[in-house]
This record gives C-alpha cells, sequence and structure tokens, in this order.
C-alpha cells in the first residue's frame, strides 16, 4: 500500500490485517504536525541547520544542487546556444583600462546588454583572471555612482588590478529586456512558474551565459574566474555559484542572512528555499574562496556571531576554513568604499594570487557619461527581442518533458512535489487502525 501526503511518500508494508492496532516504531509521532506552523516568508527567520560529517555534507551537496536547478528552471540542463556578442561602437580608452558596450542572445529573443572593461594595454599572449559584476535594485543599475555604491568604480577597479570585468544588467535594466519592467517580469505568468521558470532562473541562466561569454575571450584565463555584487546582486552572485562550478572566487555583499532571504520576484521561485537557506545556498560554492560583506545597519547585521560561523563550519568540515571570510562595517545597506576595497583585497589574494594586499585600494578612474555606457542609447530594442508573452512562451516550449530522459524528469518532478525519500527505519508509524498516524523520525510531521 503506497500512501502520498504532503511531501511524503512512505512505502508501508503491512505485516498484519487492516484493522489490527500497529506497533509504533521508534518514538510516536508528535501530537501535532510541524507543518501547521505559519508560512514561511522572505522574513521569517530561519536557524542554522546541522552540516553533519563530510560525507553527509557532500551528499546534501549534491541534493541541494538539485533542488536549486529545478527551482531556477535549468533541470535537465537548458541548450545553451553559441553566442554572438555585438560590439557597439569604439572602445573608450582610459589609463590603464578600457570600456566597451556589448550586447547578446543569451537565448533566441532574450537580450543581455553590459559593458566590458578591459585592461589597457594588453599584453600578447597573457591570460587574465576575469570578473562578473552584478548590481543591485537602485534605480540606476550597473551605472549607479553613489556615497554608499559605485558599480562602474568596481568593474574598473579589477581592470586596472589586472582582470578583465564584465558589469550587465538585471532583466528590465537599462539595456537588458528592453520594455521589460524588472518588477512585474513574470508576474502575470501562472504557467510558466508551473513548469519551474521565474525571472529568478532567467537571471541564473544569464549569469551562465555572462561567464561563457568572458570565458570566449581570448585573453581570460577560464579556471580564474570571480563574481561579486551587492544586494539584489548578491543573490545573483550566491544564485550562479549554487548551479555553477566556474567561479573560483566569490563575494556576495550585504545580502546572506537568516531572517531575510530576498525582496523582489527576481530571488525567490517556487522550491527554492524548501528544507534550506541562504546560507546554504552560499556554502554550494564551498570550499572555494568567500567573503561575506556586511552591515550594521541591514539584515546582514548578524554575520560575525551567526551567518559568518554556520557558513564556516562547512569549509572547516572540508579542510580549507580559512576560505571563507567575512567583514562587517557601521553603514546602512550599501557597497561602499569600505566594503568594496574589503573585495578588492581578498581577491588580490585568492584571484590574483597576491601576498603584498596593500595595492588593492580603489584607484582613480574618469566618470563618465551614461549615455556614453549606454549599448543601445536610443532606448530601442535590437531587431529579434522579444515581448514578454514570447519569451515565456518559448521557454515553456523547451520545458516540455523529455519522455526519453525519464531519470532526469523523475529527478525534477521529486524536487518539484518536495518529497524525501526514506528508509524504513525512519517511518514512524502510531495509531490504532483505521486511524493511521504517519511521520518521519525527527520531522516533525504528523
Amino acid at each position: 500500500m503506497i500512501l502520498r501526503f504532503g511531501p511524503l511518500a512512505l512505502v508501508l508494508r503491512a505485516a498484519t490485517a487492516w484493522g489490527q492496532a500497529m506497533t509504533p516504531t521508534r518514538t510516536a509521532p508528535p501530537p501535532t504536525d510541524a507543518r501547521q506552523a505559519p508560512a514561511r516568508g522572505i522574513n521569517t527567520e530561519t536557524h542554522p541547520l546541522p552540516w553533519g560529517s563530510p560525507a553527509a555534507w557532500q551528499a546534501r551537496r549534491a541534493e541541494l544542487r538539485e533542488q536549486m536547478l529545478v527551482a531556477a528552471g535549468l533541470w535537465p540542463e537548458v541548450e545553451r546556444p553559441p553566442l554572438q556578442p555585438h560590439f557597439v561602437g569604439e572602445p573608450i580608452v582610459r589609463d590603464g583600462y578600457t570600456i566597451e558596450r556589448v550586447w547578446f542572445e543569451t537565448r533566441p529573443g532574450m537580450i543581455l546588454g553590459g559593458n566590458l572593461y578591459r585592461p589597457y594595454p594588453l599584453e600578447p599572449d597573457r591570460q587574465y583572471p576575469a570578473v562578473l559584476i552584478t548590481h543591485g535594485h537602485g534605480a540606476e543599475g550597473r551605472f549607479v555612482q553613489s556615497e554608499i555604491s559605485n558599480t562602474p568604480a568596481r568593474a574598473i577597479s579589477f581592470a586596472k588590478f589586472g582582470a578583465v570585468a564584465f558589469s550587465y544588467d538585471m532583466i528590465g535594466y537599462l539595456d537588458t529586456g528592453l520594455g521589460l519592467d524588472h518588477y512585474t517580469f513574470g508576474k502575470d505568468q501562472p504557467i510558466a512558474n508551473l513548469y519551474g521558470l521565474s525571472p529568478l532562473g532567467l537571471q541564473t541562466y544569464n549569469s551562465q551565459r555572462a561567464l561563457d561569454f568572458v570565458c570566449s575571450l581570448p585573453e581570460v584565463d577560464p579556471t580564474r574566474l570571480g563574481v561579486t555584487g551587492q544586494s539584489g546582486g548578491g543573490t545573483q552572485t550566491f544564485m550562479l555559484c549554487a548551479v555553477d562550478d566556474r567561479p573560483l572566487v566569490a563575494s556576495p555583499v550585504v545580502m546572506v542572512s537568516l531572517h531575510m532571504a530576498g525582496g523582489c520576484i527576481c530571488e525567490n521561485a517556487p522550491g527554492l528555499r524548501v528544507g534550506t537557506d541562504n546560507v546554504q545556498i552560499t556554502a554550494l560554492h564551498s570550499p572555494k574562496p568567500l567573503l561575506l560583506v556586511a552591515a550594521k545597519g541591514d539584515w546582514t547585521k548578524n554575520t560575525p556571531t551567526v551567518e559568518g560561523p554556520y557558513a564556516k563550519e562547512v569549509w572547516a568540515l572540508q579542510g580549507a576554513p580559512d576560505n571563507l571570510d567575512w567583514v562587517i562595517f557601521e553603514a546602512p545597506h550599501n557597497n561602499n568604499l569600505q566594503s568594496r576595497e574589503a573585495v578588492y583585497a581578498f581577491f588580490g589574494r585568492h584571484l590574483f594570487g597576491a601576498t603584498d594586499l596593500s595595492a588593492y585600494r580603489e584607484p582613480a578612474w574618469t566618470i563618465e557619461p551614461d549615455e556614453d555606457l549606454l549599448v543601445f542609447p536610443d532606448r530601442q530594442p535590437p531587431p529579434g527581442q522579444w515581448a514578454e508573452d514570447a519569451i515565456w512562451a518559448a521557454w515553456r516550449a523547451q520545458a516540455q518533458p523529455d519522455f526519453g530522459r525519464l531519470a532526469e524528469l523523475g529527478i525534477g518532478l521529486r524536487h518539484s512535489l518536495a518529497v524525501e525519500p526514506v528508509a524504513p527505519s525512519a517511518a514512524l508509524i502510531g495509531g490504532t487502525a483505521p486511524h493511521l498516524v504517519l511521520g518521519r523520525d525527527g520531522s516533525g510531521e504528523r
């Protein structure tokens, strides 16, 4: 007899006839079901979960990676057609770096735009590291230049340190998806959600394509890649590292928290945080180098006492505690000069291999007018960009189940339904027929 309810799927092999009392195994099921608690929201405080042994974490890591891919609509692996980047106009040449405007289709009909910053002059036959620069939800997007955040300064600094830096947009910002609204993109697509498709998934896919782009550049060393961003860009950072092994060094700034998960539709997706939290998702990058940057004036204020030590445990399990570090500053939600320079120094050590970090201070740079950095200054989308309905329709068509890949389909279905395999020894059975009580040991289920 197979009983299925909620996220629970148990196979019961009844040794006695129906109607006979069943003897509880192990401890009795709880008097109430923990799942009847108030629904979890983006501001629900969660508590550190045990990492277990190194072997247990590796098993958990594989399971969690699958969950992230399914939640992002990237399971089975989504086809990534060859990129055809378009460079617009002539490079801007400055002291020690150049800036170029570039766009490409990440998938048919979906345009990603941004600015490519390169060291200048490039040395022949030299391989440079590359850094992806993500931005947060400020109105200026990748052009923000203020006391508390400056995205062009980050990209220029990395270029002057000797890295290729690519600063690209979130969907609906500046040059990416002209005519699309970042805050409503996908809200009217309930069928897309049923296929596991979401703005979070498309932005994560765009980040993978941004990696593909920088890796296609002949001067880039594909074994030395980094990614960093603040706030919503911090979510993009840890999501990319959760589903893609290519980044070597990462720094999600003012985002990784146990009491605020991410406030935008692009930071959430059905099934994403079932049984997990942002620290565990971030830990999928372990044991590679990662810096948490926190602020006392936002939801990362507990990093030194809660999130940091919690994350440190899993890096230590893998013999690399020094690869995880954190800093915190007396500041509001930000990516100010102190925060940026902490990231530069961390990348200097782990991406550039420097021992003397004194040079990793933000250098002088030239302020460029926004219109000189726009890929599409006339604000007209390029031929071939699809409207929102067409983008979702095409993605749904690609997401149709391939019944020739039943093993992958089964994994996706299991994560979509939040079903966990249960060993018989972990089953709790109680009650008296015809009223049976089922649960999993330690789960709080009834």
